[in-house]
């Protein structure tokens, strides 16, 4: 069985603390399913575990603290992820077109944040 990478474009929350998960809630913005990008393991574990969670899209109930392995849910900065998926584009030899759509996704939040305008928007890392 292959590690795969899902990655969540969250809104990250100041005002809406759950006590029951112990962390602020995380509204998603987007989802890329990017499966089996085998560069891409090193980046995501050197990331700190976020202090939000979020719901799993198609299952409301389901509150997202940590990925399918038991690892904490990590926080990646969008120009970090931005960067990270672009390493891994001109590096290897086949790229799937779910993780072009993230780049390029993330592309337009990063030129958003140079614009100051997404400052609490961040990529969340689950592992499955």
């Amino acid at each position: 069985m292959a590690y795969e990478h899902r990655i969540f474009i969250v809104e990250k929350t100041h005002d809406c603390y759950d006590a029951k998960v112990g962390k602020y809630f995380g509204k998603v913005l987007c989802v890329f399913n990017l499966g089996v990008v085998d560069e891409l393991f090193n980046f995501v574990t050197k990331y700190r575990p976020t202090d939000h969670f979020i719901y799993q899209p198609g299952n409301g109930d389901e509150e997202v603290v940590e990925d399918m392995y038991g690892d904490p849910s990590t926080e990646i900065p969008v120009d970090d992820m931005f960067q990270d998926l672009q390493c891994v584009m001109t590096t290897s030899d086949t790229v799937q077109i779910n993780l072009i759509l993230c780049y390029e996704t993330l592309k337009t939040f990063r030129h958003l944040g140079a614009k100051g305008r997404n400052n609490d928007i961040v990529c969340l890392h689950y592992g499955y």
